[in-house]
């Protein structure tokens, strides 16, 4: 009788951990989404901040927003092949576009901020000119 019922009971712990292990693939893969969809929204807020702070371009920004733009139309496309998630592969490829995009949105802001240093710097050393 006892070797019955572990008979019985190991089907169902075999489809119980198969259900728990889909469960957790799920959860994994719309985490991934939702990296991805919070790094855009960063990218995005950071992309406003520079435009309010005037350290970047209105023409750097649209660059920006445009790149942003793709990458998400990018996520959505693979979330519809996908039924709502991404793959591993799909994650990494998007990461690394959103890195690159990350040190562009970077490297404008400091380029603007080093021009406003000589600006200034030269705007002083032309006043110390004409003061004599």
């Amino acid at each position: 009788m006892k070797r019955q019922v572990r008979i019985s009971i190991l089907p169902a712990a075999v489809l119980l951990a198969v259900a728990l292990s889909a469960r957790v693939s799920a959860q994994a893969e719309e985490t991934r989404v939702d990296e991805i969809q919070q790094r855009i929204d960063n990218q995005e807020a950071r992309i406003d901040q520079g435009i309010n702070k005037g350290q970047i371009t209105p023409s750097e920004a649209a660059a920006d927003e445009a790149r942003v733009a793709r990458i998400e139309d990018q996520l959505r496309h693979d979330e519809a092949e996908h039924g709502g998630q991404i793959t591993a592969g799909e994650q990494a490829q998007l990461n690394h576009e959103l890195n690159a995009n990350s040190a562009d949105i970077y490297s404008q802001r400091s380029i603007d901020e080093i021009l406003k240093r000589i600006h200034n710097e030269e705007a002083r050393i032309t006043q110390g000119v004409n003061q004599g």
